[in-house]
């Protein structure tokens, strides 16, 4: 158990953790349905010796569906490893909320949702790095609107690029 906890340590003590702020873009898919999106995010990024590679991030999502607007939060975990110097490939697991605004009915409709997918993330220098990602989900909401006990589910799908800001 001693030995345990001394590898435990030392392994998390030559670790290298940075912040970052994210833009980019994404085509958004949304039940077969595909549009331009935005993604304004925060998060962290850790770095091990043993070349593991883990994260998290919360992200803003936002476009425009043909007349609906959309507005998504998301909160992922990556676990991966460090294949090269700065290059790091990884799996994610999150939640998130999508909601879209019918403007001609003047309703929101809110879909909850778990997502998993896959990136890379590259370190282009101590001050950015570029992060690609897909991540799809299965997403569900109750509708108050007709007999309050409607669920309907939709398909979210998101492949996108950003760029990284690390401090």
């Amino acid at each position: 158990m001693k030995k345990l906890l001394l590898t435990a340590l030392l392994t998390l003590g030559s670790v290298a953790n940075a912040g970052y702020m994210e833009a980019g873009v994404a085509q958004l898919e949304y039940s077969g349905e595909t549009t331009l999106g935005y993604n304004l995010g925060i998060g962290s990024d850790v770095y091990m010796d043993n070349s593991l590679y883990m994260g998290f991030d919360f992200d803003l999502i936002f476009g425009k569906l043909n007349s609906e607007q959309v507005l998504g939060l998301g909160f992922d975990l990556n676990v991966g490893w460090e294949a090269v110097k700065g290059l790091a490939l990884y799996g994610l697991i999150g939640v998130n909320t999508q909601s879209i605004y019918n403007s001609s009915e003047s309703i929101f409709n809110n879909y909850y949702g778990f997502d998993y997918g896959a990136g890379v993330n590259y370190q282009i220098s101590n001050s950015f790095a570029v992060d690609v990602k897909y991540k799809t989900s299965s997403m569900s909401y109750y509708d108050h609107a007709d007999t309050g006990h409607n669920y309907a589910d939709m398909d979210f799908s998101s492949i996108g690029i950003n760029l990284k800001y690390i401090f």
